[in-house]
C-alpha cells in the first residue's frame, strides 16, 4: 500500500512539474589478467582483453555519462606450478601497440603466498596512455581490445618458469545519471 501512494505522489508530482537531477556514481571494477608460463629461458606471454567483457563486468547504465576512467593500482603474483625451478621471474609489461614497456624489470618471487604485491617500476606516462585506452573502451568501445604482453625470464636466468602469474588491474569510473524528479521533491 505504502508502495502505491509513493508511486501516486511521483505521478501526481511529475503531472504539477519534474526537474531533471544529475547523481555522480563511481564504479570500480578489478581486472586479473592470467598467463600461464612454462619455459626453460626466456618467455613472452599474451592476455587480450575485450572491450565487451570489459563493458559487460563494468555494467554501467545505458545513459550514463562518463566523466572520468582511472587505474587505481596494479598488484601481482606468481604462483608455482609443477616442475618450476625458478625463485624468482623478472618480466617487463607492455600494453597495446607500446614498444616501451608500462612496468619494467618487476621482480616477483614465485612462492605459495597467495598475496598480491603492488606493481613497482610503473612509467606514469605509458601508465596514461593506458588509461586512455581504457577509457576507449567505457566511452564507446574503441579500441575493441588490448593485448598485454611480458616478456621474461628466471632469476637465475635459464631456469625452467613453470607459474602462473596473476597481475589486478583495478578501475574507477565515474559517471553522471539523470532522473526526473517532482518539482516538490
Amino acid at each position: 500500500m505504502k508502495t502505491i501512494i509513493f508511486v501516486l505522489v511521483i505521478i501526481l508530482g511529475c503531472l504539477w512539474g519534474c526537474e531533471t537531477r544529475t547523481f555522480t556514481f563511481v564504479s570500480t571494477i578489478p581486472k586479473t589478467l592470467e598467463y600461464t608460463v612454462d619455459q626453460t629461458g626466456a618467455f613472452s606471454e599474451t592476455y587480450t582483453l575485450y572491450a565487451d567483457d570489459f563493458n559487460d563486468d563494468l555494467d554501467l547504465p545505458e545513459d550514463a555519462i562518463i566523466r572520468a576512467v582511472e587505474i587505481e593500482s596494479f598488484a601481482i603474483k606468481a604462483e608455482p606450478q609443477e616442475g618450476n625451478e625458478a625463485s624468482d621471474v623478472i618480466i617487463d609489461c607492455y600494453a597495446g601497440t607500446e614498444t616501451e614497456p608500462f612496468a619494467e624489470n618487476v621482480r616477483i618471487p614465485v612462492n605459495l603466498s597467495l598475496s598480491y604485491k603492488a606493481m613497482p617500476g610503473l612509467a606514469s606516462s605509458l601508465v596514461s596512455k593506458l588509461r586512455d585506452e581504457l577509457e576507449g573502451f567505457v566511452v564507446d568501445s574503441n579500441p575493441l581490445s588490448i593485448a598485454f604482453r611480458i616478456e621474461g625470464d628466471s632469476d637465475p636466468a635459464g631456469e625452467r618458469v613453470h607459474v602462473l602469474i596473476h597481475i589486478q588491474v583495478t578501475i574507477t569510473v565515474g559517471y553522471e545519471q539523470e532522473s526526473e524528479f517532482p518539482s516538490f521533491l
